[in-house]
């Protein structure tokens, strides 16, 4: 599983960030934002993938639909055979 290097240390402003990443075969799958403080801020996928390219989409908001502050996220994504994360940083902005 490799999450795409498209990520690397790109901010992004109110639009959204895009993140690919490849299964070989199928398994459970969780990606999952963190703030500065572990806390999880936003559940981006839960649950069974199938192998091939899969694409989420963070925009900046949280599990409620709130804009979250500006700052560094992390992005974790889990699988049955490895975790990778990126560093994610959101600048915030007018809506």
């Amino acid at each position: 599983m490799r999450i795409s290097r498209r990520l690397r240390q790109r901010p992004f402003l109110l639009a959204a960030a895009a993140l690919s990443f490849a299964l070989a075969s199928a398994q459970a799958v969780r990606a999952t934002v963190h703030d500065a403080r572990g806390r999880v801020v936003c559940t981006l996928l839960d649950g069974p993938a199938a192998a091939g390219r899969h694409d989420l989409t963070w925009t900046g908001r949280d599990d409620a639909g709130r804009r979250v502050a500006a700052g560094v996220y992390v992005l974790r994504l889990e699988t049955d055979l490895d975790v990778e994360t990126r560093r994610l940083v959101f600048l915030a902005g007018a809506e």
